[in-house]
Order: structure tokens, then C-alpha cells, then sequence
């Protein structure tokens, strides 16, 4: 047979507040600016928002700046209630972050592609 490439999916909930609490938003595509507009006269803006973040599918690549520029790190599925604790991103002391932290710091985000499947 030949390869199925299967698109990238995913499934991410961003929160306003460490924990898992506060607003939040879920998120099934790249989001190149985190102002996903809802109904065409509304938006949800989490530009620089997110404090915890929950993954329930897909791997996903976060930015620190709009257009997926300056590349965060990426998560797969799982609960991530401290953004400030991640070891996957780096973010823990570092200086060019508010108290070397990188809370409220992602404007945009997308999925990975999943891996071919050959059969």
C-alpha cells in the first residue's frame, strides 16, 4: 500500500489563571493570533492570558510572539496547571521573562502534524 498522512488535530484548553481556573477557551486549530473570534461580531482575546494549560489531544507548539514566531516549546496531552513550571519550555528562569517566568506569555499556537501511518 502507500502512506496515510493523517492532518495535524489536536484539542487544547487554554485558562486565565493558574490551576486550571479562571476563563478559558478551547482551541482545535493553529491560532496564529489568540483573539478567536466567536460569531463574527465577538471575540475571546487570551493573547498573553494563558497561566495553565490542559491538552486532550495532539501535540502542541506554543510562541511567545503572534504569526508563530519565537517558539515557547511544545506539550502533549496532559494537565499543566503552572505554565511558570514547565522544564519543557525553559521558561524557568529566564531573564528576558517577567520574574524569569513565562506566565501570560503565549500569542499563538498549533498542532503538530501526527506522524504518517504506512500500512
Amino acid at each position: 500500500m502507500g502512506d496515510f498522512v493523517r492532518p495535524g488535530h489536536g484539542h487544547v484548553i487554554l485558562f486565565q489563571h493558574q490551576h486550571l481556573h479562571g476563563e478559558h477557551v478551547h482551541v482545535f486549530r493553529d491560532e496564529q493570533l489568540l483573539k478567536i473570534p466567536l460569531d463574527g461580531t465577538f471575540e475571546i482575546n487570551f493573547d498573553n492570558i494563558t497561566s495553565s494549560i490542559v491538552v486532550l489531544e495532539g501535540t502542541w507548539e506554543f510562541f511567545k510572539e503572534n504569526n508563530f514566531v519565537d517558539k515557547l516549546g511544545e506539550l502533549g496531552p496532559g494537565q499543566y496547571p503552572d505554565v511558570t513550571l514547565l522544564p519543557e519550555f525553559g521558561w524557568k528562569g529566564d531573564p528576558s521573562l517577567p520574574n524569569g517566568a513565562a506566565n501570560d506569555a503565549i500569542s499563538s499556537l498549533k498542532v503538530k502534524p501526527c506522524d504518517p501511518i504506512t500500512w
